[in-house]
């Protein structure tokens, strides 16, 4: 039912109505991750591709590791909840007061595009996923991908990080990755202990969760695993039990997202990770990001979960 009168409220009210019905579930954000590349600097010209910055800040971010909005030469769909907020702020000046008024309740993190003179504005309880590189169109492409070059989380390592973005990673609170970031084959091997305990470090402040996302089960033909749904992988195996050491009664986690939402799952070997490339990574990062943890941070950490998209 459609309230035409809803704008004619006082604006206290009209923001508690909108809170009333918003998701309290945390909503999923997606970024880009650019750094300089062995292979060439097309992901960061791209990023600033219709900037009016100055040539000497584009050379300058060319060679640091920055955020960029999603983008894919692929078609993939980005569906991070931002862009709606964004976009709804621009209805009228009534909505962009109600969203500001809930973001000012909220402890927020602020998520800056250089390329695009931008700054994204989260809730700190909201998941900041970050996407290093597009994801091969199949997985008969995966092999030939990694064997030209190394992990893209072990590359971005080697570089300078822009000052906005460390800021934002040691304020996020949950952070995720899709599980294909930590894989590689053939000339480059996985990632090594040094490079997973690296990168721990550069996003174990204030993190609660690390979440890696199976975005093939139940979706892709590739792994013959599209028949796995997370409705069947609800009950805890002992994979799932080698992994977190939190209460065993706590409900899943689900984040929302455009079109979509991101499952937790538990039944691990039911998802296929029994010989997956992904659990020693998993296993490795949790135990570092909790022996890194110091002072107020120590102890915050819940563990790393595993979730699962399902399209809606």
């Amino acid at each position: 039912m459609e309230f035409h009168q809803f704008t004619r409220l006082p604006l206290e009210l009209q923001t508690q109505i909108w809170e009333e019905y918003t998701p309290s579930d945390p909503a999923m954000h997606v970024f880009d991750v650019c750094f300089p590349s062995l292979d060439d600097e097309k992901r960061a010209e791209q990023a600033f591709k219709d900037s009016e910055a100055k040539q000497e800040v584009v050379d300058k971010y060319k060679k640091q590791v920055f955020f960029d909005r999603f983008e894919s030469d692929h078609g993939a769909f980005d569906p991070s909840v931002y862009r709606i907020t964004t976009s709804s702020r621009l209805i009228n000046r009534a909505a962009y007061e109600i969203t500001r008024n809930i973001e000012a309740k909220q402890e927020n993190n602020t998520i800056h595009l250089p390329g695009r003179a931008q700054k994204i504005t989260i809730p700190t309880s909201d998941v900041l996923m970050l996407r290093f590189r597009e994801y091969p169109v199949d997985h008969t492409e995966l092999a030939t991908e990694t064997l030209l070059c190394p992990p893209p989380i072990g590359e971005m390592l080697q570089s300078q990080w822009s000052t906005e973005m460390a800021a934002a990673l040691q304020r996020a609170k949950r952070i995720a990755i899709d599980v294909t970031e930590t894989w590689a084959t053939g000339l480059y091997g996985e990632m090594g202990f040094e490079e997973i305990t690296f990168f721990a470090s550069t996003i174990q402040k204030g993190l609660e969760v690390l979440y890696l996302v199976d975005d093939c089960a139940g979706r892709c033909k590739g792994c013959e695993r599209e028949d796995v749904k997370a409705g069947g992988l609800q009950k805890r195996d002992q994979l799932w039990k080698d992994l977190n050491e939190d209460d065993e009664t706590r409900p899943g986690d689900i984040v929302r997202a455009v079109s979509r939402r991101y499952v937790e799952v538990f039944d691990l070997e039911g998802l296929g990770w029994t010989e997956h490339p992904t659990y020693m990574f998993a296993r490795i990062i949790g135990a570092a990001i909790r022996s890194q943890q110091r002072d107020e941070d120590k102890g915050k950490f819940q563990g790393v979960r595993v979730l699962v998209v399902e399209d809606e």
